[in-house]
């Protein structure tokens, strides 16, 4: 049976724009930082979280949890995947934080738990507290568009449900009002000004006679297109090619070095020493390695994918082509290594885009007031009842 809301989101879909990178894109204010004023009492917040292996999205997470509990309130992180040795030591707030399971927090009472992930949502109805949320920092239903059909329609039924919502773009903002009647409020992610900048460590200093490229991103993951993206930079006329990955590998046909699972501090250094990030991921919510690598003094290639509109402008900090276009980013990297005045101008361009962008501080001050906002007001009896109640149902489905 096809529901209001799924017949408005497939008819936002058309043959020229399937994903909706140029429907949602328009919509791109400036950017807003919360500025509600804040209660002092400490809160007490339960952080849902998928995993904590090395990810942009936990990252993102992690960065928002360390700063509510370095401002005093009470954070337990909660992960559906037991993290092991290798999880738990790429990010500080996994050495500042708690972390404790499901049965654990079970008999606790927070006063906000913030579901993080799609399937978070459904394990909602184990944990007590005095207000849900959601932040979201993608529309993750499209991760499973092709493959998984019922969990894409699980995935997109999660923005129906009676959540606070926090998120990260404007374009999924807009989403979620034009799609689902879901009022969401925003905000961006930030960079580490002190970690990510031009000046610092690198690995192999930048050579003005030569165009060094760096992939990023896990190997394994379709929608990230890291074995496409590969093969597109390896027919260009780039004369190095390095690749930045979460996944567990020491070796890759056409690499000429690769940095795998490697620490947040060690990131910096390889974008330092690289001219270009190519990124080509078919989905993304904000992508952060684009906007980091500009922050160290790099340009980017990306496709017009859904958030890219945020800070990417194309022949300014960096060069744009349609999504699955595979022949222009080939022609694109061809400009830059045969133009090397073209790479200068968008590298300076680009750290002209990174002054502008706020710090981690303010990110994550922006979002702490929002959740002290959302923490003013306990949840109504009968949206919790709801909540549960479809959590319990859909969570006893995907176990």
């Amino acid at each position: 049976m096809q529901t209001e809301s799924s017949t408005s989101r497939s008819a936002a879909a058309t043959p020229e724009d399937p994903w909706g990178h140029h429907r949602y894109g328009r919509f791109r204010p400036p950017v807003t930082m919360a500025t509600a004023p804040e209660p002092t009492a400490p809160l007490d917040i339960c952080f849902l979280i998928g995993s904590l292996d090395i990810s942009g999205g936990t990252h993102v997470i992690l960065q928002h949890a360390l700063e509510a509990h370095r401002r005093g309130d009470r954070v337990v992180l909660v992960p559906l995947f037991a993290p092991t040795a290798e999880t738990t030591d790429w990010h500080p707030a996994l050495r500042e934080l708690p972390i404790a399971t499901l049965d654990e927090v079970g008999d606790h009472r927070f006063d906000l738990a913030v579901a993080t992930w799609w399937r978070t949502v459904y394990e909602l109805h184990r944990v007590r507290a005095a207000r849900y949320l959601y932040f979201v920092q993608s529309v993750e239903a499209r991760f499973h568009a092709f493959d998984q059909p019922r969990f894409a329609e699980l995935a997109a039924a999660t923005y129906d449900l009676p959540l606070s919502v926090i998120t990260i773009s404007p374009w999924i903002q807009a989403y979620l009002a034009l799609e689902h009647d879901r009022p969401a409020l925003l905000t961006p992610n930030g960079v580490d000004k002190r970690r990510f900048t031009p000046f610092g460590p690198t690995f192999e200093p930048r050579d003005d006679r030569r165009l060094r490229v760096l992939v990023e991103g896990p190997i394994e993951v379709p929608m990230k297109q890291v074995p496409e993206t590969i093969e597109a930079v390896r027919g260009s006329k780039a004369d190095e090619v390095w690749l930045l990955t979460s996944s567990s590998i020491d070796d890759y046909p056409g690499m000429d070095r690769i940095f795998s699972r490697v620490p947040v501090d060690v990131t910096p250094g390889v974008y330092r020493s690289c001219d270009v990030l190519v990124k080509l991921s078919r989905v993304e919510g904000m992508f952060g390695p684009p906007l980091e690598m500009m922050h160290c003094g790099g340009t980017v290639i990306v496709w017009d994918v859904t958030g890219h509109e945020d800070y990417v402008v194309h022949e300014q900090n960096g060069l744009v082509a349609p999504t699955g276009d595979y022949h222009t980013i080939v022609a694109a990297l061809d400009r830059l290594a045969t133009d090397r005045e073209l790479t200068a101008r968008l590298s300076a361009g680009a750290l002209g885009t990174a002054s502008r962008w706020p710090s981690w501080e303010d990110s994550s001050a922006s979002f702490h007031r929002w959740l002290r906002l959302l923490a003013r007001h306990a949840q109504p009896e009968a949206e919790v009842a709801h909540l549960v109640e479809v959590s319990e149902r859909v969570a006893g489905e995907l176990r």
